[in-house]
């Protein structure tokens, strides 16, 4: 229905046009098609709706922070074409995302420190967040973070997610310092059930080799 929408010459001059084509994108990425969504987020990106453009320009973020095999320059690119024009926390959320993984922890840091405690992003941001005081080697404060992110409360998928990430997190560091015990105890709060338990159990094999109790 919406292909053929678009495909009309009468609805091409219409104010509806281009948030069809977002509306479209958004449907080929839960189609599991992210070239084809891609290419209309591109459309958008340069139409006449500013905000519609700022959108499809985040998504045109998150498709490259999804793909493992996006370049740095695809990211900056990303990056720069939605510039300082960051009006909602999605975007702010994925701007931090991206200048972590450009290797620029301290804007990181600046962008997720915006995202409100109200925010759905709030607990997800705060695990990047963690992430990036992690690359300036303040340990103490990703401790912190990650702590308190072990303890979020909900059963959906995302939550578990986040708990889970968080122990191992908290495991890596402590290992890192030499509190083997500790760690260990932290690894030991994922669930046998968890896609992580194989990971956790990973590692803390290395935390008790560390540990000389092999």
């Amino acid at each position: 229905l919406l292909f053929d929408l678009l495909e009309r010459p009468d609805f091409r001059d219409d104010l509806e046009f281009e948030a069809t084509q977002l509306l479209l994108g958004e449907c080929l990425l839960e189609l599991d098609n992210p070239q084809g969504a891609r290419e209309l987020f591109l459309k958008v990106a340069e139409g006449r709706n500013p905000a519609l453009a700022e959108e499809a320009r985040l998504f045109l973020l998150e498709l490259a922070l999804d793909n493992p095999a996006s370049t740095e320059q695809v990211l900056r690119r990303a990056v720069s074409d939605l510039g300082t024009s960051a009006n909602s926390e999605r975007t702010r959320y994925g701007l931090g995302k991206a200048q972590l993984r450009l290797g620029d922890a301290d804007k990181a840091i600046d962008w997720l420190q915006t995202i409100d405690t109200a925010s759905p992003l709030y607990n997800q941001s705060r695990f990047y967040l963690g992430a990036s005081y992690v690359a300036k080697g303040q340990v103490d404060l990703a401790l912190e973070i990650f702590r308190d992110l072990t303890t979020v409360p909900g059963d959906d998928r995302i939550a578990r997610e986040l708990r889970d990430q968080s122990w191992l997190a908290v495991g890596r560091l402590l290992v890192q310092r030499g509190n083997f015990d500790t760690a260990l105890t932290s690894y030991q709060n994922i669930d046998r059930n968890s896609p992580h338990y194989e990971e956790a159990v990973y590692e803390m094999s290395w935390a008790y080799i560390n540990q000389d109790k092999y």
